[in-house]
C-alpha cells in the first residue's frame, strides 16, 4: 500500500498506527458480525459497513432475513402488534355497519402523512368513502385536545360518529376519550407511535395500537406506518387472497411510510425502517415507475438529474410539507398529499412554497438576530427567541448540527390569557442522549415542565417563563447520560487510490439506505489541493488533484463545512498547505448521476512539516 502522502510503501497496520496520530482510526470490526454479513455481502468493505453499525448479530440477522413481503403480511404484523386484531374487528364492523368514520391527524409532517395513508387506503383499497378527515392545527394544542374534543362532539350531534381513528397522536388522551365516552356512542382507535406511561394509558380508547406498548415486538416505527398496518391488517383479514391491483397499491403506499420514517428521524438500523425506505428509494428513482399525483409533481420538479435520496426528500420535500403545520393550516399539505391530478397538486404545491419562504425568513431571522436567551455547557443549549413560534424545531436543528452540539431545545414566548409560558422544540443527535427519557426525569424532579412529548431525537414541550431553572434541571440530567465526546474520527477505511473510490462507492450504494443510526461511512486519505474556493462564507468547495506513486492521477471536488468564525482561519492555512489529510463521506449521488467524484469533508488536518 502506497501513503498518498509521503509515498512510502507502507503495510496496512503501519497506515493505521499513522492516522492514529491524527486522532483518525480505523474501526475494528466484530468477527462475529463480519461473519453473519459475508453470507450475502462478499466484499471487505460492505462487510465492514454492517458490521460497524449493529452491537449484536440478532439485529444483523432480521436485516439479512426479513424481506419486504415479509414486513407487509398479516402473520408479521399480528406477531409484532398483537393489539391489532382488536383493531380490526372494530374497524370492520364499522364499515359492514357503513357507520361514519372521523380521522383526526397530527399536524406535522408523520401526523399529516398518516392521514393521507388512512385516506388512501381506506379510499382505494376498501372504496370506503364514509370519512371525515380533521387534521389538527398547532394552536390547538397536540393530540385529541380540548378544542378538538368539542369539535367531535358537537359533528356527532349532527352527523353520528361510527369511529374516531386517530393517527400519529392520542396515547396521552385519556380524559379526552373519557368525556367522548360520556357524551356520545363512538367507538375509538388511537394510532401512535409516541411514547407513554403507564399512568398515561388511555383506558377508554377501545384499542391503542401503539407499537411502544409492553405487549409489543418494536419501537421505531412511525406514526403513518402504524396507520398504515392498521388498515393493511384489516383488509388482509377481509381479502386473504390479493388481487394484483390490491397488492400494487399496498406496495406502493410504503413510499408514505418510507417519507414519514425520515421525516420523523426514525432509526434506520431497523430492519423494518431500512426495507421500507430502500423500497421507497428505489420505486421513485425507477424510470418507468407510474405514481400518484403527489409523487408525479414531486419528482418532476426536485430530482434534477440527481437520484432521490434520503437526503433530498429531508431538504426538498419534508421541510416544505412541515411548513403549513407549523405556521399556517396543515390541511393544506393534506390535500397535496391526496390531489386527484398534477395540476391540483401543482396549485397546493405553490401555496406550500409561498408559506415555506416564509417560514425560511422566519427561520434565518431567528437564528441571525442578537434578541435572544441562552444557556450552555458546550454540550447541551438552550434558547429563548421572540416571535419564532411554529419554527423552533427547525431553529433547534439548525444550531444543533452547525454548532456542534450534542442536544439543542428552542423556545419561543407566548401569553396564554394572563400567563407567559415557553413553547419549545428540541432535538438530539447523540445516541446516549434519550430526549423524551431526559425530560421524564425532569418533570419526576422539577415544576419547570408544564407538558411535554416526543420521543429520542424530537421533543415538543411547554415551560414555565424561568428559562434558566429548566436549563439547569436538564443539565443535572443529561450530565448522568454517558455523552460521547470525539476522541477519535473512526473510519470504516483509508482511500490509497481512485481505484478503491470507484469501488467503495459501489458498496456503499449497496448498502443504502443511510441516516439516523446507520450513519454514512467515513474515510481518511491524503490529498494534494490545487485550488479552492469560499461558497457562502459557510465551507470551502476543494478542487484536488491526487497523486498515488508514481503514475496516477486523478481530479476531484470537496466540500468542507465550517463555522463563520473558522474562514478565515482555514483559508490561510490553505494558501500554504497544499497536502492535507481528510476524514470525509463519498457522494455516490454525483457520480451516478454525472460520473464526477466529489467527498464531503468532516475534518482537515494540515501538516506544516511535509511542506
Amino acid at each position: 500500500m502506497i501513503n498518498t502522502r509521503s509515498g512510502d510503501r507502507l503495510t496496512f497496520d503501519e497506515v493505521k498506527q499513522d492516522l492514529l496520530k491524527d486522532h483518525i482510526r480505523v474501526q475494528e470490526s466484530n468477527k462475529e458480525l463480519i461473519s453473519k454479513s459475508s453470507s450475502v455481502y462478499k466484499s471487505r468493505l460492505q462487510q465492514a459497513i454492517l458490521a460497524n453499525r449493529y452491537d449484536d448479530a440478532e439485529e444483523l440477522e432480521k436485516n439479512l432475513k426479513y424481506t419486504l413481503s415479509d414486513i407487509v403480511s398479516k402473520e408479521f404484523i399480528e406477531e409484532h402488534m398483537p393489539i391489532i386484531k382488536v383493531s380490526t374487528k372494530i374497524l370492520l364492523n364499522v364499515m359492514d355497519n357503513n357507520e361514519h368514520i372521523v380521522v383526526v391527524s397530527d399536524y406535522d409532517v408523520d401526523g399529516v402523512t398518516s392521514g393521507a395513508i388512512l385516506y388512501y387506503m381506506l379510499h382505494d383499497l376498501f372504496k370506503y368513502d364514509n370519512v371525515e378527515y380533521i387534521i389538527n392545527r398547532r394552536d390547538y394544542g397536540n393530540g385529541i385536545n380540548k378544542t378538538i374534543t368539542s369539535k367531535l362532539i358537537n359533528y356527532d350531534k349532527e352527523k353520528k360518529i361510527g369511529l374516531l381513528i386517530t393517527s400519529d397522536a392520542g396515547s396521552h388522551d385519556e380524559e379526552s376519550y373519557k368525556l367522548l365516552k360520556q357524551e356520545t356512542d363512538m367507538k375509538i382507535i388511537v394510532t401512535d407511535h409516541h411514547l407513554f406511561s403507564e399512568d398515561e394509558f388511555p383506558h377508554h380508547a377501545d384499542a391503542l395500537v401503539n407499537p411502544q406498548r409492553s405487549d409489543n415486538d418494536f419501537k421505531y416505527i412511525t406514526g403513518t406506518h402504524v396507520a398504515y398496518y392498521t388498515i393493511l391488517h384489516a383488509y388482509l383479514t377481509r381479502h386473504p387472497v390479493l388481487t394484483k391491483e390490491a397488492e400494487d397499491l399496498i406496495y406502493y403506499k410504503l413510499l408514505y411510510v418510507g417519507m414519514s420514517t425520515i421525516s420523523d428521524c426514525m432509526d434506520l438500523k431497523r430492519y423494518i425502517n431500512r426495507k421500507v425506505v430502500k423500497y421507497m428509494l428505489t420505486e421513485l428513482n425507477r424510470k418507468d415507475a407510474k405514481h400518484d399525483p403527489f409523487w408525479e409533481y414531486i419528482i418532476k420538479n426536485i430530482s434534477d438529474g440527481y437520484l432521490i435520496t434520503e437526503t433530498t426528500l429531508s431538504y426538498n420535500v419534508i421541510s416544505m410539507l412541515n411548513s403549513p403545520g407549523r405556521v399556517s393550516d396543515p390541511r393544506i399539505s393534506f390535500e397535496l398529499l391526496t390531489a386527484d391530478n398534477i395540476t391540483i397538486a401543482e396549485q397546493f404545491h405553490n401555496d406550500i412554497k409561498t408559506i415555506n419562504d416564509n417560514r425560511k425568513a422566519k427561520q434565518n431571522k431567528a437564528l441571525t438576530t442578537k434578541n435572544k436567551t441562552e444557556y450552555t455547557d458546550g454540550v447541551i443549549k438552550v434558547m429563548l427567541i421572540d416571535d419564532i413560534n411554529g419554527v423552533q424545531g427547525i431553529v433547534a436543528n439548525n444550531v444543533m448540527y452547525e454548532d456542534g452540539y450534542k442536544a439543542v431545545i428552542v423556545f419561543s414566548k407566548i401569553t396564554i390569557g394572563d400567563k407567559t409560558v415557553y413553547i419549545g422544540s428540541g432535538r438530539s443527535q447523540d445516541d446516549n442522549i434519550n430526549l423524551k427519557a431526559v425530560l421524564d426525569k425532569v418533570n419526576e424532579k422539577s415544576d419547570s415542565i408544564i407538558s411535554y412529548g416526543g420521543h429520542e431525537k424530537a421533543v415538543g414541550i411547554k415551560i414555565k417563563d424561568d428559562l434558566k431553572k429548566f436549563y439547569l434541571d436538564l443539565k443535572s440530567e443529561i450530565d448522568k447520560c454517558d455523552v460521547r465526546q470525539i476522541e477519535f474520527y473512526d473510519v470504516e477505511d483509508y482511500i490509497f487510490s481512485v481505484k478503491k473510490i470507484i469501488t467503495s462507492m459501489a458498496d456503499i450504494d449497496s448498502l443504502a439506505p443511510y441516516g439516523i443510526g446507520f450513519p454514512q461511512p467515513k474515510f481518511a486519505g491524503d490529498f494534494h489541493i490545487t485550488s479552492y474556493r469560499i461558497y457562502d462564507r459557510k465551507g470551502f468547495y476543494l478542487s484536488m488533484k491526487v497523486t498515488v506513486g508514481t503514475n496516477e492521477t486523478a481530479i476531484m471536488s470537496a466540500f468542507y463545512p465550517v463555522k463563520g468564525n473558522e474562514v478565515e482561519e482555514v483559508s490561510n492555512n490553505l494558501k500554504y498547505y497544499k497536502d492535507i489529510r481528510m476524514v470525509f463521506t463519498l457522494d455516490v449521488n454525483t457520480y451516478k448521476a454525472f460520473n464526477r467524484i466529489q467527498i464531503n469533508v468532516d475534518k482537515l488536518i494540515f501538516k506544516k512539516d511535509e511542506q
